[in-house]
């Protein structure tokens, strides 16, 4: 499948949505319909300011430092580091900058911030919305995604707020937060098992519809009429006194009995006593939800079994799991690691915050604590083995993020956008009538002749311009 590094949600990544399937496709009506939508997606974009670009494939923290930020050309003399800013997703991203209070972006000075991998979110759109879209998680197209520095003159930019109250005699320990463990299902191969792409509902002649059915992606080994599938994930450190756990799934019908239009589906999902149960019929998404008792939670891991129940008189059932979650209340023994993700908090009841005392954590060189809900950067307190922190409490649920300073992973170079470090504003060029078909091996002698007619249209056949077309073989 076509992978390539994410620009602007204007780039090809954006047209090449359907070229597995025998269609001929011109890039001219895409691009269309993407340029007019780029009030919304480029928004972001200020073409009198220059863009600095680096990859990001795996979440976590990251630092850029001053020897990478002039290897690359900026002329940091001239730059106060609050005038700087970070963009991913569209969206400014909040950065924590060593140094920055002096106006001067100094020798051990770095630029820090958390970073995601590629995940599903700009999937959404091709299958009508994130309700129709089965794995959220992975990106249909490449995991890595560009992230891009830039800076003007405003000494307010977006930047993570600094919680420094260390009064931890005036709280009382928290007991558990909430853990969210998430098992997805994507290419290839791996110790659960192989995962495949689906293909989704087909038509009458047996192709695959235009667009984005909610059945199609990629998803787990599928089981067959009668048959389970049983997936084990992690639920280590539970707190046995906490609330229940919820149980989030999505499950696939990848078959349509035809003499069945009832229902043709028996899906059945058990956590030990606890059980989903429902009938449907042919290509359709079922998300699932269940709260399981905390004591039906297992030591280290709980077991999901899924199954296809054949009491329907169907001659056929095929079902594939896109991903399961767990979420559920955990203790502050953080497992030993030194990294930990997927942590929300919710606000404390009583208290105007909630008082950490983590101990098992893997803190070689400290322990760099992001509230990632609201952008804050919490002061993290070692106390012999353990660590402390106090977390604000902010009107809601918030997602945490932990890490040793060891595990802060370093950006080593920075490209400039176009080679020059500012992006085309195409909404001032001339409209350029060039344009690309992209097609399957069996359309390439339509595809040609189409191109040809296009370059030498009839001289009494429809008002077009001569134009020029590339043709590619996909």
């Amino acid at each position: 499948m076509f992978k390539s590094s994410l620009l602007t949600v204007n780039n090809f990544y954006q047209i090449i949505i359907r070229f597995k399937r025998p269609l001929l496709l011109t890039l001219f009506l895409v691009m269309g319909s993407f340029l007019f939508s780029q009030p919304y997606y480029n928004s972001w974009i200020n073409y009198s300011q220059q863009y600095y670009k680096f990859k990001i494939a795996q979440t976590g923290i990251y630092r850029i430092d001053s020897t990478v930020l002039a290897n690359a050309g900026i002329p940091l003399s001239s730059i106060n580091p609050k005038n700087f800013q970070l963009f991913a997703r569209g969206v400014e991203i909040p950065v924590y900058i060593e140094g920055e209070s002096d106006g001067s972006f100094d020798g051990t000075d770095f630029i820090e911030f958390y970073g995601q991998y590629n995940d599903g979110w700009l999937d959404d759109p091709l299958y009508g919305g994130a309700a129709n879209h089965a794995n959220p998680y992975y990106s249909l197209f490449n995991d890595t995604i560009n992230y891009y520095l830039t800076w003007n003159n405003s000494t307010t930019n977006n930047r993570l707020i600094q919680e420094t109250d260390t009064a931890f005699s005036s709280y009382t320990p928290i007991n558990y937060f909430n853990k969210e463990e998430i098992q997805y299902y994507s290419t290839g191969y791996s110790a659960g098992g192989n995962y495949y792409y689906y293909d989704g509902e087909t038509n009458s002649v047996g192709n695959t519809l235009f667009g984005f059915a909610p059945t199609e992606g990629w998803f787990d080994d599928d089981y067959t009429l009668g048959a389970s599938k049983t997936k084990n994930i992690a639920t280590k450190k539970a707190y046995m006194s906490g609330p229940d756990a919820v149980l989030s799934a999505v499950v696939l019908g990848e078959s349509d009995y035809a003499t069945l239009s009832a229902g043709d589906h028996h899906l059945r999902i058990t956590v030990g006593p606890n059980v989903f149960d429902t009938i449907f019929e042919g290509y359709k998404k079922i998300d699932v939800q269940m709260n399981i008792p905390i004591a039906n939670i297992g030591v280290n891991a709980t077991s999901v079994i899924s199954a296809s129940i054949n009491d329907l008189g169907s001659g056929a059932d095929r079902q594939a799991l896109a991903y399961i979650k767990m979420n559920y209340p955990h203790t502050l023994d953080l497992e030993g690691l030194s990294t930990f993700k997927n942590m929300f908090l919710d606000d404390h009841p009583t208290e105007l915050k909630s008082y950490l005392n983590i101990s098992n954590f893997n803190a070689s060189g400290g322990v760099i604590f992001y509230e990632l809900t609201t952008g804050r950067r919490i002061e993290v307190v070692a106390s012999g083995s353990n660590y402390k922190c106090l977390v604000p409490n902010t009107g809601g649920t918030k997602e945490c993020y932990l890490s040793s300073n060891s595990q802060v992973q370093m950006i080593t170079s920075l490209t400039p956008v176009n080679g020059t470090g500012n992006f085309v504003d195409y909404a001032t060029q001339p409209v350029d009538t060039a344009f690309i078909i992209i097609t399957h091996s069996s359309l390439m002698t339509e595809a040609n002749n189409y191109a040809n007619y296009r370059l030498n249209p009839p001289v009494n056949g429809l008002n077009i311009a001569p134009q020029n077309a590339v043709v590619y073989n996909i």
